[in-house]
């Protein structure tokens, strides 16, 4: 598996084989977008969504491109609470970090019509420290169901 010249990755984190794409998205110097797909984070099961979740901090912490400007996470969420399932505080260190410098959107897509005020206020929150540091990061709540239908395939 090589990634040498990929602009931008999917993670369907379901399938994925975390040793072997730590390994070797590190080779991947120009890759200025990762999406992670599909994250469900409904309140139903939530052991299931720590498990899912866990992998994006590592991913991210093993990216070593300084191009990454876009990071999308696509969600199934049923609650603005479904969101603390994240470890926000160990993804702002980590896009804290140098080589995010060029980091210009965070953007959670498929997020239900009636939760994307509140989750967008909420996220913002959560990445408080990171906005700080970088006002120039935007925050993209969405519903877009649509862009995202072939990732599901």
């Amino acid at each position: 598996m090589v990634f040498y010249s990929l602009d931008l990755m999917f993670v369907v984190l379901d399938l994925v084989d975390l040793q072997r794409l730590t390994d070797n998205i590190e080779y991947c110097s120009n890759l200025q977008s990762i999406a992670f797909c599909p994250v469900n984070i409904n309140s139903f099961n939530p052991n299931s969504r720590r498990e899912e979740v866990k992998y994006i901090p590592i991913i991210l912490q093993k990216i070593t491109s300084s191009s990454i400007t876009d990071i999308i996470i696509v969600v199934s969420a049923d609650s603005v609470a479904a969101f603390d399932v994240f470890n926000w505080v160990s993804i702002t260190k980590i896009l804290g970090q140098k080589k995010y410098a060029n980091l210009r959107r965070i953007t959670i897509d498929n997020v239900n019509e009636d939760l994307v005020a509140k989750a967008k206020k909420t996220i913002a929150k959560k990445l408080k420290r990171l906005l700080v540091r970088h006002p120039s990061v935007e925050i993209v709540i969405s519903h877009d169901k649509e862009r995202w239908r072939m990732s599901q395939i």
